[in-house]
Formats: structure tokens, C-alpha cells, sequence
């Protein structure tokens, strides 16, 4: 199958709205889906001719918008193995999967799982789909699994996954006949001795299995109950002597020898100058490096550069993108030749106070 595409004929009561608009309100495209497809050659066409989203379209024209994608994305190597398909269209297959196998690859599974399978699938017949699954089940679970063929039909099923157009029905292996055909069970679940994840039910739930890792061993008198061991006045046991002051109080104070003093006897102190004389900055010469027309010369040439810088983004949009309007050509050509004028007096003044 060849590359998928919506198409919309416009009708009299939409004749002049804007692509963009007819994309998003009419086809119902999102804007990760349009990021996507714009820039294709084919993403967006008007009677075939590739369009701005800007443009406003006329009654009778046809509209065209490509959902799948050129190449695959996802990632996904196409590896030979067994699908059970139980629908197909140009837009979703829903797969029969069997208990064991993985949806998507991960960890140690990089080519047998149903994404692989399905992507070889779709390289034998020619289409250009790439993995895209609306939900997703566990290895060891096995029923229906739907796959969307491209972002707009992965997004639109994603929508209805908690609403009542998309319907789950589970099936569960019993153990035994239960005794009416519907009912409510309310027994007590604990877990299953030595798993983490499966779970039965069992008389006694809150008592779990025995613990993942054993208490540490430690020296006598050392364990982890309530009450930790005295660490003793040089620090916990298996730990060097403590050489400062004792870790807990209680004992004798350690003789310290006297501080010695820190000016000589009779001295006085230095005279105080005051906050404003100590946090004041040297002076700085008229025509160094950091005069203030200097670094006014360098926040002018800094603003010029940057102003100069986004006018020319400007332009750009406006030729490529969104086209704008005379206005806004001729101000913002204004805007650029200013901030070139002063880009250049600022770089002359500093080349020659430099030099």
C-alpha cells in the first residue's frame, strides 16, 4: 500500500479559512501531527501544488494531507515471525496476540517481538507504516491488540482508550466450577510464598513472605532492633578512635591548652573605617579598561547585535513561513539597517580605545 492521505473538498461555507484552520477544526489534526508532515514535500498540497498553512482556500479546491510518515521512525527492525490478524485497513490492524511474546522491543528483545513482526509484515507488502500501537499487553497476557499505521490514527484511537467506544473484555483461567454464573468474590489476597508479583488468595493476607535480604550481621551487642548499640565515648565500634572531643557527654572535659592571644598586650586595635570605606571599589582611571564609556560601548554594541540578529529571523519567517504585511516589512527593515549603524560605531569605538 502507497502513502496514506486525507483529502477534503472545500465546500462553499468554508471557502476562504485558512489551512491551518480546515487542519485542525475540520480534519481534526493535532499540532505534533502537523509539526510532523509540514515540512514534507507532500505534507500539506492545495490541487496538488504544496501550500503554506497560511493560505486561504477557495470553494472546489482539494486539500490534501499526508498521514503517514516517509520513513520509519520508531526504530523498530523488521524480523520474520508469526501474526495472527484479524482486521486490516489503511488505517488500523488489530493483531491476535499469543501469550509470551513482547509488544515492543526492550532489554534483551530487539527482534522477537510483535513489533518486529508486524513491521516485516508490512515491508512484504509493500507499505510504508511504521509501529505505532494504540495500547499495549503483558507478555504472559494474550487478546486483541490494535496498531494504528500513523500518527493521526494512534492519536484519534488514544482518545476513545477511556471512553465507551473502546470496550475491554478479560478472560480468567478458574480454578474449578464457581457456583453461579455471576457474583461477586470477596476473599482474602496475600502473596504467593517466594514471588514478588503473583498473588492468591489465602487465609492470612497481611503475612507476607520472608524478607528479601536478611538483617546484617554485626560484633556482639550490635544488631538493629530498637534500642542501637552505645557507641562508647570513642565512637561506634569497628570505627578508628575518635581524636577530638568525647561523642556524648558525661565525662571528664579534656584539657585544652590556652588560646593564645591575638595582639600583644597594651596594643590597639586598628582605627574602624567604616562600612562604606571597606566596601568601596578602587578608583578606576578615566581611559582604562573599565571606564564607563567603555562598558557603554559594550551593552550598545551587545543590544545592536542582538536586535540586528532578530530582525533577521524576522525576515526569514516572513519569506519562508508567515507572510507579513508591509507594515511590518518596512519596520522591521528599519529596526535591522539601525542596529547595523550601531553595531559599527560601537565596534570602531572600542577598536580604537583599544588600540
Amino acid at each position: 500500500m502507497s502513502a496514506r492521505y486525507l483529502t477534503l473538498t472545500v465546500p462553499p461555507e468554508l471557502a476562504g479559512a485558512e489551512v491551518n484552520t480546515l487542519l485542525r477544526r475540520t480534519l481534526g489534526l493535532s499540532g505534533t501531527v502537523l509539526r510532523r508532515i509540514k515540512w514534507l514535500e507532500d505534507g500539506v498540497t492545495l490541487d496538488g501544488a504544496r501550500v503554506n498553512v497560511r493560505v486561504r482556500v477557495r470553494e472546489g479546491q482539494t486539500l490534501a494531507v499526508r498521514l503517514t510518515d516517509p520513513r520509519p521512525a520508531s526504530g523498530v527492525v523488521p524480523a520474520p515471525g508469526p501474526l495472527d490478524i484479524l482486521d486490516e485497513d489503511g488505517d488500523l490492524i488489530v493483531l491476535n496476540k499469543a501469550p509470551g511474546v513482547l509488544v515492543h522491543p526492550g532489554h534483551g528483545h530487539f527482534d522477537d517481538t510483535l513489533g518486529n513482526f508486524l513491521m516485516h509484515h508490512y515491508k512484504e507488502c509493500g507499505d510504508e507504516s511504521d509501529f505505532h500501537p494504540v495500547h499495549r499487553l503483558d507478555k504472559g497476557t494474550s487478546g486483541l491488540l490494535a496498531v494504528a499505521k500513523h500518527p493521526h490514527a494512534q492519536e484519534k484511537l488514544k482518545r476513545q482508550l477511556h471512553t465507551g467506544d473502546f470496550r475491554r473484555v478479560y478472560l480468567a483461567v478458574c480454578d474449578g466450577a464457581p457456583p453461579a454464573p455471576a457474583g461477586v468474590i470477596d476473599a482474602p489476597i496475600g502473596p504467593v510464598e517466594g514471588s514478588l508479583v503473583q498473588r492468591q488468595v489465602r487465609p492470612d493476607p497481611l503475612q507476607g513472605p520472608a524478607p528479601l535480604r536478611p538483617p546484617r550481621a554485626g560484633p556482639a551487642g550490635a544488631g538493629h532492633g530498637p534500642h542501637p548499640p552505645d557507641p562508647g565515648p570513642h565512637g561506634p565500634p569497628g570505627l578508628p578512635p575518635h581524636r577530638g572531643l568525647p561523642l556524648r557527654s558525661g565525662g571528664p572535659r579534656p584539657h585544652l591548652p590556652p588560646r593564645p592571644p591575638l595582639r600583644a598586650a597594651g596594643a590597639h586595635p586598628p582605627p574602624h573605617r567604616g562600612a562604606a570605606a571597606l566596601c568601596r571599589p578602587p578608583a578606576r582611571r578615566p581611559g582604562g579598561a573599565d571606564s564607563k564609556g567603555e562598558c557603554f560601548m559594550k551593552k550598545l554594541q551587545f543590544v545592536s547585535l542582538m536586535a540586528l540578529f532578530l530582525s533577521v529571523i524576522l525576515w526569514t519567517a516572513g519569506r519562508i513561513f508567515l507572510p507579513l504585511p508591509d507594515w511590518a516589512v518596512r519596520a522591521n527593515g528599519a529596526v535591522m539597517l539601525l542596529a547595523m549603524a550601531l553595531l559599527v560605531f560601537a565596534s570602531v569605538r572600542l577598536r580604537l580605545k583599544n588600540s
